[in-house]
């Protein structure tokens, strides 16, 4: 099922390859007229996402006015709601792992770009940034102590722990590959301690509506 009508900046400097990217985007019916805005430079990206909020921002990783993943970080600076989406020009995944870890949800190399791989890419990107969203509340309340009173909140805390606890155990099963190199190792055992951290986070959510409701 393909994504609803989003808002997108494409930040792109090749003419060839921004033309091919927003042919793909209109063809898998995720951007239509006046939902796709395309720039050629991160500074005139940095001021569209000054003045207007997109869903989505496609950032070409080989900018002229851009070095390495600088780009990427004042992009995610300036639009933290927006789901970051990077565009490369090789396969490298370890380029790709590190654009993660810089704040992008996700990556895609042009080489593979379709428009089934760019339609998928755009909907798992959107929906991490909104389980991203949805577990930073969970834990600003953990937090605070706020909230001890909402059921709405538990039921989203014991919602999100399901799927929490599916990811951990993929990971877990993952680490366990002999093929897995030290490097790669290294960094799916940082998934899962953040993982198992977002878990403890909801576990405490979950006992504070507990204690709120006399049963702990």
């Amino acid at each position: 099922m393909a994504p609803r009508h989003i808002s997108i900046l494409l930040v792109e400097d090749n003419s060839h390859d921004a033309v091919y990217t927003e042919r793909m985007l209109r063809m898998g019916g995720v951007a239509q007229k006046g939902e796709l805005i395309r720039v050629d430079r991160l500074a005139v990206a940095l001021e569209k996402l000054e003045t207007e909020s997109f869903d989505v921002v496609l950032l070409d990783m080989g900018l002229p006015d851009s070095v390495d993943l600088e780009g990427l970080d004042q992009v995610a600076a300036q639009a933290p709601m927006a789901a970051i989406i990077m565009l490369t020009g090789h396969e490298n995944e370890e380029v790709g792992l590190e654009c993660l870890r810089h704040g992008a949800q996700d990556f895609l190399s042009k080489n593979n770009l379709d428009v089934d791989s760019l339609r998928k890419v755009i909907r798992y990107a959107l929906e991490r940034k909104h389980a991203g969203g949805e577990l930073c509340q969970v834990r600003n309340t953990a937090e605070t102590g706020h909230g001890a009173d909402s059921p709405l909140r538990a039921n989203r805390s014991r919602d999100l722990c399901t799927p929490m606890n599916e990811i951990i155990g993929l990971v877990e099963l993952l680490l366990k590959s002999p093929e897995l190199s030290s490097q790669n190792r290294e960094t799916v055992e940082g998934v899962l301690e953040h993982a198992e951290s977002l878990r403890g986070v909801l576990n405490h959510m979950l006992d504070v509506q507990k204690m709120g409701d006399g049963k702990l």
